[in-house]
């Protein structure tokens, strides 16, 4: 219980501020690769592309087909807002409840700000002829991001004054795989830390990281990155958690990525196969963490919000030495195929004489050692007692 109790504590703390959540996670956190789905069709429609977690646990999603904008808590329909805006793409809610929603599709046009009294206020400027696949609202400098998908260009606009310009800040509206070119990008993210965008590129199969102030970005993950992270498919979405380790919704795999000390590595839908069973996903597009740190994905194409519960054993694997990048050489206990480094970790803690494991990236291979030694070679990600 002590255990538990100290768990949940580290978890909660969070950047105090936003109205999102960026919870700051264990070392070697890991998640219950079955799903809870909490949410379903019956409830928010066909085709749901993007919702929203505050940082009270409050869930708010848009149903494309109704029109309207449904807050849910605890499972529990809470609220229904009846604004008639029909196919909307994105939805972002910032710290005093002000909801930011694309309203492209109806007579408003654009982006629009809806207050808590149900006013609705088009966002000037931001009427353009290109709807806007997500948004990103930055409390920090009062700043909205738009990405316009079909014109492979990040546009942003201050919201201090309405007559403010729309400013690029990312893409150059023609698309291409170089360091300042996009390709049908969706997910955006803003590091209030530093004002960095974080784009997924989707055309190109990768994650771009632009400095503030900058329209040269650099591949944090996917095709052509620098460093040997892993294969993307169709990026849709990412969200940062505290420590600015990236988690992505790599959606024409049917999986999600998530970035730790160790690198890169795969969470759920591990076994790269679509399907409706609580441990598949088929074509997720969007994800949140609630303020425990839990992730929660908008599981596409099979009309649901999937809840993967942050694993209280994450403390267990936290007590090993984690080795980003390495192999560990010795003699293997034993190995199994189709595993994810938090299966792996877990696995090694239930078997007697296990003292480490290897897990390969590429393979999804996971070795179990009751001896090791060294030196370690330039491989996978491992860890020891």
């Amino acid at each position: 219980m002590l255990n538990l109790l100290i768990f949940l504590l580290f978890i909660i703390i969070g950047i105090s501020g936003i109205s999102y959540n960026r919870p700051r996670l264990p070392f070697g956190a890991f998640w219950n690769e079955n799903g809870t789905t909490i949410l379903n069709k019956t409830l928010i429609g066909s085709d749901p592309l993007d919702f929203f977690i505050n940082q009270n646990n409050t869930i708010y999603i848009p149903n494309r087909s109704t029109g309207q904008i449904l807050l849910f808590f605890q499972g529990n329909l809470i609220k229904n807002v009846s604004i008639n805006v029909t196919n909307s793409s994105t939805i972002f809610v910032n710290n005093i409840n002000a909801i930011y929603l694309d309203t492209f599709y109806s007579i408003y046009g654009g982006i629009s700000q809806i207050t808590s009294n149900l006013t609705i206020y088009p966002i000037s400027r931001m009427n353009i002829c290109s709807q806007c696949f997500d948004l990103f609202y930055n409390d920090q400098n009062e700043m909205i991001y738009c990405s316009l998908s079909e014109r492979h260009q990040i546009i942003a606009k201050s919201l201090v004054n309405d007559w403010n310009p729309l400013s690029v800040v990312g893409g150059t509206g023609r698309p291409d795989s170089t360091p300042t070119t996009l390709r049908r990008p969706y997910g955006i993210f803003i590091d209030e830390a530093n004002s960095d965008l974080y784009v997924a590129d989707c055309g190109n199969n990768r994650v771009q990281k632009f400095s503030s102030g900058k329209l040269t970005a650099i591949t944090k993950v996917g095709n052509n990155s620098i460093n040997l992270t892993i294969n993307l498919n169709c990026p849709t979405a990412i969200v940062l958690d505290f420590d600015a380790y990236l988690f992505i919704v790599d959606s024409d795999n049917s999986r999600i990525i998530g970035e730790n000390q160790n690198g890169f590595h795969c969470l759920i839908g591990c076994n790269v196969s679509t399907g409706s069973a609580s441990n598949q996903l088929n074509q997720p597009w969007s994800l949140n963490f609630d303020p425990y740190g839990n992730i929660f994905v908008n599981d596409r194409r099979n009309n649901r919000i999937q809840k993967f519960d942050l694993d209280s054993n994450t403390l267990n694997c936290s007590n090993m030495t984690i080795l980003p990048g390495y192999d560990l050489p010795g003699y293997d206990l034993m190995s199994q195929p189709s595993m994810t480094f938090a299966s792996c970790c877990t696995w090694c803690l239930s078997v007697v004489n296990c003292k480490a494991f290897t897990m390969e990236t590429l393979g999804n291979r996971c070795f179990l050692k009751y001896a090791y030694g060294s030196p370690y070679s330039k491989a996978d990600n491992s860890a020891r007692y």
